[in-house]
């Protein structure tokens, strides 16, 4: 029922575009900090993802690799994969991002581009990749955090295999020796589905970490997109056909935190201002236009003034009724069987 749907997928599209004030008022991210280590965008995706009320369970004896640095590769289902793999890397990596999601979500990406926690980029093919590859690098170290976190199949699917492999980022991890790590998660499209415009509260996702995959212990680069296709693969499988019923709860606890020069922080700081003043602007505004418009409605056919109050307070009437139609924290079945089949009941 879109109906009731809609208010509470709008809700969470809300509160991806204004993340970073409210990650503020939650006192999730404290802008303020100047001094001390920090890691701004674990304690964004943190935020986001308590809000929604995801909870992961973790599949395999894998961990999160902490090391040097590193590239994670992630599966693309939909928006919601951008909080939850940073979170789930503990905010270790930029997130790459194509250009046109600035235009999307200017309220979070455009702070965090600033703070060097996302590298954007526009679409297409790269005429000269050397001059690319050298612009990754002045990226990665003007940022405070060691890797990169990134969607190598180019596009969000919801399709129960997975899309063909990008190779430009595994040509660049290539070239620099850098080590990658999958991190494969299952459900992730529940959270957010915004080509149904459908939100679900209390959603349990399955992840699955693959073992540090070096660049440095393959001759060519052919073997090593190999290497990482059927790691990939095998990985894909076993996080799709896992049950979430059987497996731990993923915690995340104390994750590091890094050094961030003045500058940045004094640039977090200075988008947080501006975003809170124009969030409860936006707030302010929206409230006494709705006030306005049910005056005058009340006014052309004479509602008594107890209906216009019930009229003024529908609309949180009807988001709250949303949230809970869509709540639900039921654990979701397997969307594969173990041998990679499609299970009958999806």
């Amino acid at each position: 029922m879109l109906l009731l749907k809609l208010p509470a997928f709008l809700l969470g599209v809300y509160m991806m575009y204004w993340s970073l004030p409210l990650a503020n008022i939650f006192l999730c991210i404290k802008a303020w900090k100047l001094v001390g280590p920090r890691n701004d965008i674990y304690q964004w995706c943190h935020f986001l993802v308590n809000a929604f009320r995801t909870k992961f369970r973790k599949y395999g004896s894998n961990d999160l690799y902490r090391g040097a640095p590193c590239i994670y590769l992630s599966n693309h289902r939909s928006w919601s994969d951008f909080f939850m793999d940073a979170y789930l890397t503990e905010g270790r990596g930029q997130l790459m991002s194509r250009m046109a999601v600035v235009y999307v979500f200017p309220m979070f990406m455009i702070p965090v581009t600033w703070v060097r926690g996302c590298i954007c980029f526009k679409r297409g093919s790269i005429a000269d990749k050397q001059k690319f590859n050298a612009w990754i690098d002045n990226c990665v170290k003007a940022s405070p955090v060691p890797g990169i976190c990134l969607f190598p199949e180019g596009h969000r699917s919801r399709a129960p295999h997975s899309l063909p492999l990008k190779r430009g980022m595994l040509h660049y991890a290539y070239s620099r020796n850098m080590p990658v790590q999958i991190v494969m998660s299952a459900h992730k499209e529940l959270a957010m589905d915004e080509k149904t415009f459908h939100v679900r509260f209390g959603t349990t996702c399955v992840t699955g970490y693959s073992e540090l995959i070096p660049a440095s212990t393959y001759a060519t680069f052919e073997e090593f997109c190999v290497a990482i296709q059927s790691v990939w693969d095998k990985l894909w499988v076993r996080v799709f056909s896992a049950d979430p019923a059987e497996l731990p709860l993923l915690d995340i606890n104390n994750p590091a935190g890094f050094h961030y020069p003045m500058v940045l922080r004094l640039s977090q700081l200075f988008w947080t201002v501006v975003e809170l003043f124009l969030m409860v602007w936006g707030l302010r505004w929206s409230w006494h236009s709705w006030q306005a418009a049910v005056a005058r409605l009340a006014g052309a056919v004479g509602l008594a003034n107890a209906l216009s109050q019930v009229l003024l307070l529908l609309p949180l009437v009807w988001l709250l009724a949303s949230i809970i139609y869509c709540y639900d924290s039921t654990l979701p079945q397997p969307i594969l069987s173990s041998d990679g089949a499609l299970c009958k009941m999806r």
